[in-house]
């Protein structure tokens, strides 16, 4: 609880020793490049687009020593919002350690370290057939060697404005996953629930990894958007498996998630780094010669996709 004064002027963002930088995102083994945001806490809550960074953020293997300086990024959001995204295209290994550290000109850092998990099988897709009696009946996804399933999302790619340019449309399924005597995980995809979000949509497109908003951007045009099936051009499966440290946070108390340190891992700073191993499989069953299921060649990685670079 905060008391002052009358007189007083609450200052949200002024100066302090004990948070330096705000550090958000996921580290994902299955990623041809890492992103993180990064941001001085001090800073105002939305970046001026003509402010450097002033500092750096580094990529380091804890089991190893290894060190990468991470590449900044200013990125353009919705209603003119901006953030400094920093990435690396260093391939991480499932199993092991990592830390992303930020230091400012005057030595003072924050880091955040985080275990991925362990590899997992591509899963396997079973298709319901649909017939006049059932059009639209549940398919079925089967997910073997995942020990802590963290996301399961639809991933719908449409091209709105027949401009070339494809957004995309994610809705949660996490909810809709049950675990197994044997371990295994089956989910269970409604394709008229999604349906049902698709038509309510009114602008795209905001991507959600495990609770973290993340790719929001500005739609070509400001009018209402319009779902059109006919603009679909495909559909993917994300599936993540998080690390021994990861946190649900559906699973934490609101009046926690209100503090500054109540859900962060982030050491001398604020945010939250997970770390994980993903597949992204299309949205269709795939058999071999004998007709068994088997699992369908990995989908492109959906994440980033539409953002907007401005430096």
């Amino acid at each position: 609880m905060w008391i002052s004064a009358c007189d007083e002027v609450f200052e949200p963002w002024q100066v302090n020793d004990q948070y330096h930088f705000s550090i958000y995102g996921f580290l994902d083994a299955s990623a041809d490049t890492q992103w993180v945001r990064v941001a001085p806490v001090r800073e105002s809550l939305f970046t001026d687009p003509d402010a450097p960074f002033e500092g750096s953020v580094w990529l380091e293997d804890v089991e190893t020593g290894e060190s990468t300086e991470m590449n900044g990024v200013l990125i353009g959001y919705a209603h003119g919002n901006y953030a400094w995204n920093f990435w690396s295209d260093r391939q991480l290994l499932a199993g092991r350690s990592y830390r992303v550290r930020a230091v400012n000109e005057s030595g003072e850092e924050s880091y955040s370290e985080v275990r991925l998990p362990e590899d997992f099988p591509v899963p396997v897709m079973r298709r319901v057939p649909r017939s006049q009696a059932n059009p639209e009946p549940s398919d079925f996804i089967y997910l073997e060697g995942v020990e802590r399933l963290a996301d399961v999302q639809t991933v719908y790619y449409f091209d709105p404005y027949n401009v070339r340019v494809e957004y995309t449309a994610v809705f949660p399924h996490l909810q809709d996953t049950a675990r197994q005597a044997s371990g295994e995980y089956v989910i269970e995809l409604d394709p008229r629930a999604d349906r049902r979000r698709l038509q309510s949509l009114t602008s795209p497109v905001c991507d959600r990894v495990m609770d973290i908003t993340w790719d929001c951007v500005t739609p070509i045009e400001e009018d209402r958007f319009e779902f059109n099936e006919e603009r679909m051009t495909r559909i993917s499966i994300y599936i993540a498996s998080a690390g021994p440290d990861y946190l649900h946070f559906s699973n934490v108390d609101e009046k926690i998630v209100e503090l500054p340190e109540g859900i962060s891992n982030v050491v001398n700073g604020t945010g939250y780094l997970a770390g994980i191993v993903s597949k992204t499989i299309p949205y269709e069953s795939c058999t071999d010669e004998f007709s068994r299921l088997i699992p369908c060649e990995p989908a492109p990685y959906p994440w980033l996709s539409n953002l907007i670079l401005l430096r």
